[in-house]
C-alpha cells in the first residue's frame, strides 16, 4: 500500500490511471476529501461507468459487458463500495472485475431469463477504480 500526503500526489495517480498505466487502482481515506469528485472530474470525457451505492451482480455485469462491447478498455468507478461488498454475490463478481491483469475474463451464471441474451463469459480490459 502507497500512502499518498498530498493532493499532488493524488492528482499523478489519478493521472496515471486516466493514461492506462494501471489496471486497478484502489482509493481509501476518510470522507470528505474530495475523492469521487477528483476522480469523475478526471474520467468525465472518457465517459466512464460509474457504480455507487446499490446495485445488483446481474446489473453490474450487464453494464460493465455492455459497455466492453463499446470500448474494451472502458473506466468503471466504484464508489462507496459499502453495500456492494456486504453483498456475498456482488464480492465473487467484484474479484473478477477487480483483477489487476490487463486482461480478465468475466464469467456470471444465472438461470434467470434476464440473462438469456448475454454471454455466460466475457474478457475486457477495463481499468477499474
Amino acid at each position: 500500500m502507497i500512502e499518498l500526503n498530498t493532493y499532488k500526489d493524488f492528482h499523478d495517480y489519478i493521472d496515471a490511471f486516466k493514461k492506462k498505466k494501471m489496471n486497478l487502482l484502489v482509493v481509501l481515506s476518510r470522507g470528505g476529501l474530495a475523492k469521487s469528485y477528483t476522480v469523475e472530474e478526471a474520467l468525465i470525457e472518457s465517459a466512464p461507468l460509474i457504480f455507487s451505492g446499490h446495485v445488483t451482480p446481474l446489473s453490474m455485469y450487464y453494464r460493465i459487458y455492455e459497455r466492453t462491447v463499446e470500448d474494451k478498455e472502458c473506466f468503471v468507478i466504484f464508489d462507496d463500495v459499502d453495500t456492494l461488498v456486504a453483498n456475498k454475490s456482488n464480492v465473487s463478481l467484484l474479484k473478477q472485475i477487480c483483477d489487476s491483469r490487463e486482461e480478465k475474463i468475466i464469467r456470471y451464471a444465472s438461470s434467470t431469463q434476464m440473462i438469456k441474451d448475454l454471454p455466460p463469459e466475457y474478457e475486457t480490459k477495463c481499468k477499474v477504480i
